[in-house]
């Protein structure tokens, strides 16, 4: 169910000021859903009845703010009072791709929105936002203020292509890092999801990209993260790591296995190159 993700969201963050008594708290890194419900310091929040996909967490430290992507929605809020209520922006897919997704066969609850796949902090007071735009993925730029009691949050812009930047199915994970005002993501680039792809684009430079269907780059993969990691003291040396899952041939040839992987991108490249597979 997806509102009970938010609801441990919230419950979490909450979680510290149920413990007492004569016992030192104890550091928690872990709580089950059903300890959360005991605690009973949780809050339920939902916009509607319908599933709305809370998926994309994003925390905001210079503005104490946790932003959200769900179906349709973008949510702001507060760090340092969760209950409060979050500002919200609707964003839906147009009508139009709306009725050409239906009449494509996809799925209209779950695959027919706009759901939001990649949140990130473009300049000190815009978020990069990009969602599946009803398999027609389209991204724009909010605006979240310049400081947190200005309480700004809405679209600065007008919604442009998607493509190579998050995946057409919202099923299907996007990951994504934002390095210099420029967008790193995995995601399949076409609409029957066939085609996965490392980009770089959002950038002045020419926008890259893996080879296609190429096996010995990317074979059947499920994104899981990505992370830019420092490589030494020298910023202009930290690189990107993707981390995914794919599906290879075993020694025979005839049975394809679920192995853990490891992709590594020099941003400051020319070219997506791919150095280290584990």
């Amino acid at each position: 169910m997806t509102p009970p993700s938010l609801q441990v969201l919230i419950g979490v963050f909450l979680c510290s000021c149920c413990v007492k008594g004569s016992l030192q708290p104890q550091p928690r890194v872990f709580l089950t859903f059903n300890e959360l419900q005991e605690t009973k310091t949780s809050q339920f929040y939902s916009l509607s009845h319908q599933p709305l996909d809370y998926r994309i967490l994003v925390m905001d430290e210079d503005q104490d703010r946790i932003y959200v992507g769900s179906k349709d929605h973008i949510l702001s809020l507060n760090i340092n009072n969760i209950s409060q209520e979050p500002l919200s922006i609707f964003w839906p897919a147009s009508t139009a791709k709306v009725d050409e997704c239906k009449m494509a066969g996809k799925d209209p609850t779950h695959g027919c929105g706009n759901f939001v796949r990649v949140i990130q902090m473009f300049n000190r007071t815009h978020l990069y936002v990009c969602g599946s735009g009803a398999f027609s993925p389209v991204c724009a730029y909010f605006n979240r203020g310049r400081r947190s009691e200005e309480q700004v949050f809405k679209i600065d812009s007008k919604g442009e292509s998607g493509k190579g930047r998050c995946s057409f199915n919202p099923s299907a994970n996007t990951v994504s890092v934002m390095i210099n005002q420029e967008l790193f993501s995995a995601m399949y680039i076409d609409f029957m999801g066939t085609d996965a792809a490392i980009f770089r684009s959002l950038t002045r430079r020419n926008a890259v990209r893996t080879d296609q269907h190429n096996s010995k780059w990317l074979s059947e993969p499920t994104f899981v993260d990505a992370h830019l990691i420092p490589d030494g003291t020298d910023p202009n040396d930290a690189k990107v790591y993707f981390f995914f899952k794919e599906k290879l041939m075993d020694n025979s040839g005839t049975t394809k296995q679920i192995h853990s992987m490891i992709a590594r991108i020099c941003p400051v490249s020319k070219d997506v190159h791919m150095p280290l597979r584990t």
